[in-house]
């Protein structure tokens, strides 16, 4: 206990630097779980066909399968596959920017 202080002291001068790796630590952690939550919407729809999905909730998940499935009544699998494969890797960049 007696070292803390001491140790505190000479961490003092990387003070911003802590604060800045925190913060790219948290952006890695969100943008890690962004990556992974937006697979099961996708595959969800993709499988489902053109059926409207049974959305009674109101989380992240619901409205990424309803915006996914707006886009493949819009557009065509092909292209709500394609916007969700881009916002896949770059969540995958971003997260390992931030790493």
């Amino acid at each position: 206990m007696k070292n803390i202080p001491l140790l505190l002291r000479y961490l003092a001068p990387y003070k911003g630097k802590i604060v800045l790796y925190f913060f790219t630590a948290l952006l890695s952690v969100v943008f890690s779980l962004f990556s992974f939550a937006m697979l099961a919407p996708v595959l969800q729809v993709l499988f489902n066909g053109k059926q409207k999905p049974g959305t009674t909730d109101t989380g992240f998940i619901s409205r990424a399968t309803e915006f996914i499935h707006n886009i493949i009544l819009e557009q065509s699998q092909l292209r709500a596959l394609s916007y969700a494969v881009i916002m896949f890797v770059l969540a995958t960049i971003l997260k390992n920017l931030f790493i």
